[in-house]
């Protein structure tokens, strides 16, 4: 093509373009309403590619710009009007979502995934429903694998039992049927667990049926039915067994409770521990109801508080004080370290057994304040004796010790000499004679007939 032909053919292309204000790219007829038509089947359209950095600094930016975006992977388009504050939006993402599953929904959000039957997703990030019927409320990486199970939110969170249920929290396990946790941060729901739930809290553990736990963290429930309201590192390990809260608190027995405290063990079956430390309830049906290392060993015994209390015979009690104990059946002790007796019998009633004790001693010398025994005999120490001495109401109780020692008795034993031991006051009365002790062993005795004067010995 000569010179004059291309300057001629250029020249009726412009008038063309300046006519029809339309230009074709690969066809002869671009479309009429087109102002540029780009036609091919085996090449694609390239925008500007460029990062959101080198984004931000185009400016002025024209309304309609268009970029791709390779911070976001988002082809973007300026709505503003205003050229020097452009207004990006995304017009395509590259991150799409997957509806693979038949019937699924996706209603939003990016890289989710419902590949379950009538699975559904309805928005997040990066969230798997794939159990049948199986939900997902939104959040991020949650995973809903369990036939009809859900997630409401949260991140990391799996449901892997059948209509298992998270409603939020952070990588909690919901893996058995009908199990639930409400949120928190590490639960687990994992095993035998079916129908367990966890409320919240972290790094709670849940493995027996129909256990429960409402907070707290470490907790840890394992029987069927076994709860645990809150604290920490708690464990309720048998049937029906519940812990209200405290620290590293163990429910051991059937059916057994503790309500709070610090590392209180109920291993009897109904046993129950209120509070305090380190106390124990072994015994069927006993309780300790507060205090410090006390231990109710006896069925149905008790220990209302106190510290190194110990209760060994069955319906026996300690009502508090220090180092106390009630080793036979019904025993019951109080006061602070009273001397401890050897019992007859811990399960049955023995009339020479202790009923009723109170302790006065101390660590290094336990001692007895009063003893009542079964039979109803009733004991205090030879201690009480100066006491009732030096008692001015004329109140003190007198034993049988301190009368023998103080007090003239009577008795049909004659002596057996005028020296024969006896106590200034002494009388005794035998084969018709009195005979009177008027100093201490010095008797004299007077005939016990109507006569007078002293008869010689």
């Amino acid at each position: 093509m000569n010179k004059n032909n291309f300057i001629l053919i250029s020249f009726f292309l412009l008038f063309s373009i300046l006519v029809n204000a339309q230009v074709g790219i690969g066809t002869s007829i671009p479309d009429g309403s087109s102002v540029l038509d780009l036609t091919s089947i085996n090449k694609g359209f390239l925008v500007p590619r460029m990062t959101s950095l080198q984004r931000n600094v185009i400016i002025p930016a024209a309304t309609g710009l268009m970029i791709f975006n390779t911070s976001v992977g988002q082809i973007q388009v300026n709505i503003g009007t205003n050229p020097l504050n452009p207004i990006w939006t995304v017009v395509v993402s590259s991150i799409v979502n997957s509806g693979s599953g038949a019937g699924s929904v996706i209603g939003g959000g990016t890289l989710n995934d419902a590949s379950g039957t009538g699975s559904t997703i309805a928005g997040g990030t990066s969230n798997i429903a794939s159990g049948a019927n199986s939900a997902i409320g939104g959040g991020t990486s949650n995973t809903s694998s369990g036939d009809n199970s859900s997630i409401a939110g949260g991140t990391t969170n799996v449901t892997g039992g059948e209509a298992a249920s998270i409603t939020g929290g952070t990588s909690n396990l919901a893996m058995t049927a009908k199990s639930h946790i409400g949120g928190g941060t590490g639960n687990q729901i994992l095993l035998a667990g079916a129908a367990a739930v966890i409320a919240g809290g972290t790094t709670n553990t849940a493995t027996g049926a129909g256990s429960s736990i409402g907070g707290g963290t470490s907790n840890s429930v394992t029987a069927a039915g076994s709860a645990i309201s809150g604290g920490t590192t708690n464990e309720a390990t048998a049937v029906y067994a519940f812990v209200g809260g405290g620290l590293t608190n163990k429910a051991q027995g059937v059916q057994s409770a503790i309500l709070g405290g610090t590392a209180n063990i109920a291993s009897g079956i109904a046993s129950s521990v209120s509070g305090g430390t380190a106390n124990e309830a072994r015994g069927a049906n006993s309780s300790v109801s507060g205090g410090n290392v006390n231990i109710a060993d006896g069925a149905q015994a008790s220990i209302s508080g106190g510290a190194s209390n110990k209760t060994n015979g069955n319906f026996s009690s300690v009502s508090g004080g220090i180092g106390n104990i009630a080793n036979s059946y019904g025993e019951w002790v109080g006061g602070v370290y009273g001397t401890s007796a050897i019992a007859s019998s811990i399960t049955a009633f023995d009339e020479f057994d202790r009923l009723f004790n109170i302790g006065n001693g101390s660590l290094a010398t336990p001692s007895i304040a009063l003893t009542i025994l079964k039979n109803g005999l009733t004991t205090l120490p030879s201690v009480t004796n100066g006491l009732i001495t030096g008692d001015t109401s004329g109140k003190a109780i007198v034993t049988k010790e301190f009368t023998e020692a103080n007090y003239a008795k009577f008795s049909d034993v004659k002596p057996s000499s005028e020296t024969d031991f006896g106590k200034l006051g002494e009388i005794r009365m035998a084969s018709g004679f009195i005979y009177f002790c008027y100093a201490t062993n010095l008797w004299m005795r007077i005939q016990a007939t109507p006569v007078t004067g002293v008869l010689p010995w």
